[in-house]
């Protein structure tokens, strides 16, 4: 965790206010994903951890991840924990509808691989526009 603060805090020294991680290795697991977020000026650094959900993997988590930050950020300019939280909450639920509509289907196969399941971003609209953060930094 100590290199990526400093990771961060370097990033900081070439501009950015804030720089997210979205995923913290030394701290992410089998069980859960990590996110750092960082505030340029504040010695303090946010961390997020969120159950990992199986049935992936999944393409696209890592735009989806980074539009949330940037639009709850933009709503929550003053608290962003809470920004990274929602951001956290809305990818949980995106997750969870889309491996909940694979439930029954055989997995896609191209060229004898398994492709990933389209993230359900439409019918997850109201996850997206109203988040209820069940994990806390």
């Amino acid at each position: 965790l100590r290199e990526a603060a400093e990771a961060v805090d370097q990033l900081h020294t070439m501009g950015p206010g804030v720089v997210a991680m979205t995923t913290v290795d030394p701290i992410a697991n089998d069980t859960e994903v990590a996110m750092l977020l960082s505030q340029k000026g504040h010695s303090v650094k946010w961390v997020l951890r969120l159950p990992r959900i199986t049935g992936g993997p999944f393409t696209g988590t890592g735009d989806l991840i980074a539009a949330m930050i940037l639009a709850w950020s933009d709503v929550h300019p003053l608290e962003l924990p809470l920004a990274l939280e929602k951001a956290g909450a809305v990818l949980q639920g995106v997750l969870r509808n889309t491996v909940d509509a694979e439930v029954g289907r055989p997995p896609r196969m191209y060229d004898g691989r398994r492709v990933p399941p389209e993230l359900r971003l439409v019918q997850s609209k109201r996850v997206i526009e109203s988040p209820e953060p069940e994990a806390h930094c």
